[in-house]
């Protein structure tokens, strides 16, 4: 599937992204893992069009108990905050935007789909 040029591949697997230190944490700002969150999908997409970045868009709901495990465990690792940089990264309330949710048929939570420009 193509998305205003960008390839996307979705993964739903989160032992996945553990092994590929891609993994993100569902929040919007600056956390104290140092990964800086954006919350425009949109947004994300024209900015990884001007720094020809990949993005990781991260799917989450608020009650999404693996969501929270994850921001507590994984995100904040060494691995992932080094990689941080590299990327876009777009957390996505899949309650508060389910159009998307359904455009990347996310039917878990969390999901993350990256888009490579």
């Amino acid at each position: 599937m193509r998305l205003h040029g960008m390839r996307i591949g979705r993964v739903a697997a989160v032992g996945f992204l553990v092994l590929a230190g891609l993994v993100v944490r569902p929040a919007v700002g600056e956390d104290r893992s140092g990964i800086a969150w954006m919350e425009s999908f949109g947004d994300a997409l024209e900015r990884a069009a001007l720094e020809r970045k990949p993005v990781v868009v991260s799917f989450t709901a608020v009650w999404c108990g693996w969501c929270r495990k994850m921001e507590r465990e994984t995100y904040p690792a060494d691995e992932i905050v080094r990689r941080a940089d590299a990327l876009i990264w777009v957390a996505v309330d899949g309650g508060k935007r389910p159009d998307l949710a359904r455009r990347f048929e996310v039917s878990a939570y969390p999901t993350h789909v990256f888009l490579h420009p």
